[in-house]
């Protein structure tokens, strides 16, 4: 049991005294709408309490203004003159430093989340999903890097809503890392309080990967990558397209790199996991299928043991032939994606791959759009 004592000695890290340059933010990259300030004079002064006390005191009368000027504008306060200059991403492991490897492959998993091609809004530290953070603020981002500098495989790392607790003893089986993201209970439980509590930095909405700084490898990047192939192939074939999202208020946007590959598209908002269960998905799909008495339908997207599941499954129930690339639909489990995949194989999808689909919508390679396919393939 710990006592007061040991406790006390888990929480001896701390910034220094560094100021520096406030960073000039690139051109291009997505950033984070204006959240709202809604804080009464006293939440405003805990807000402020809590993103000054990751500095030394004698920075406090600098800094306050700042802050305060983030908070009634940006709606949060992110602390952008600690961010890192430049594009930040997961370099190779030996380059960071650290006393176990654990605290070296945590710092490779939080700098790839927050790179400029994989984060929505690096650099208000939101990962995906519209809110997803890896940690409130760029102080609390710097004292986590130092605190896992400084990991053994002795200790554990405690961290509360993106605030780095402690170093505590433990063994080696023990996780090296326990992470929490808030949530409200009782009276509080609710969409206004929740608001108030990010905004006054005790609260951090992590999502799934964001705030648990999962390395956002296959469920982003490589899926994201083939469905951009997919689609720039679509887009050379002329085949028509219907784009959906799952709960764009509570999930956010489609990935960058997606919507890029898509151009101009309106997105159809839906809350059914399957995409027949949405009136305007059916009205789209009933127009895309009259053109040219079309009778197939290729899907791409996550997660494929839910939402692409279930509208294979309600799309050969109504007499469509369903064609799965099995590398451009993803789950956050491997295990859930091929148990789907088999399920929807034994329904009578066929399961594929977005190379062997582009070419065979292609046909020939006498095809006028061969070269152009061949160049987004390669």
């Amino acid at each position: 049991m710990l006592d007061n004592k040991a406790i006390e000695g888990a929480m001896t890290i701390q910034l220094g005294n560094e100021y520096p340059d406030y960073p000039e933010f690139q051109e291009g990259i997505r950033r984070a709408p204006d959240r709202g300030f809604r804080l009464t004079k006293a939440q405003t002064r805990i807000a402020l309490k809590n993103a000054l006390r990751y500095v030394p005191e004698e920075l406090h009368e600098k800094l306050a203004p700042e802050f305060m000027e983030e908070l009634t504008t940006r709606g949060r306060i992110y602390a952008y003159r600690y961010r890192p200059e430049g594009r930040m991403h997961g370099k190779p492991i030996e380059e960071y430093k650290g006393k176990c490897l654990a605290g070296k492959a945590f710092q490779v998993m939080i700098d790839n989340n927050l790179d400029f091609d994989v984060a929505l809004y690096p650099y208000e530290l939101v990962t995906y999903g519209e809110t997803g953070q890896v940690c409130q603020n760029w102080l609390q981002y710097r004292l986590i890097k130092k605190y896992l500098e400084e990991l053994t495989e002795d200790q554990t790392l405690v961290v509360e809503s993106g605030h780095p607790l402690g170093l505590f003893p433990s063994k080696p089986e023990a996780p090296r890392v326990i992470i929490t993201n808030s949530l409200m209970i009782g009276m509080y439980d609710n969409l206004a309080d929740w608001e108030i509590a990010e905004e006054m930095g005790v609260a951090n909405y992590g999502q799934m990967t964001a705030g648990g700084w999962m390395y956002i490898g296959p469920q982003g990047i490589v899926h994201g990558t083939f469905n951009t192939i997919l689609n720039a192939g679509r887009k050379e074939l002329g085949v028509p397209v219907i784009v959906t999202q799952q709960y764009t208020r509570g999930l956010g946007q489609t990935v960058p790199v997606v919507a890029e590959a898509l151009g101009e598209f309106e997105p159809i908002d839906k809350v059914t996991f399957s995409c027949c269960g949405n009136i305007q998905f059916n009205d789209a799909l009933e127009e895309a299928a009259g053109e040219n008495d079309r009778t197939s339908v290729i899907i791409a997207g996550c997660e494929t043991h839910i939402c692409v599941e279930q509208t294979a499954l309600d799309l050969m129930e109504i007499g469509f032939k369903v064609f799965l690339p099995a590398d451009a639909v993803q789950s956050r489990s491997r295990e859930h994606k091929e148990v789907s995949l088999r399920r929807m194989e034994a329904a009578g999808a066929v399961i594929t791959n977005y190379e062997s689909v582009l070419y065979e919508m292609l046909g020939s390679a006498k095809a006028p759009e061969f070269k152009a396919i061949s160049a987004i393939v390669k």
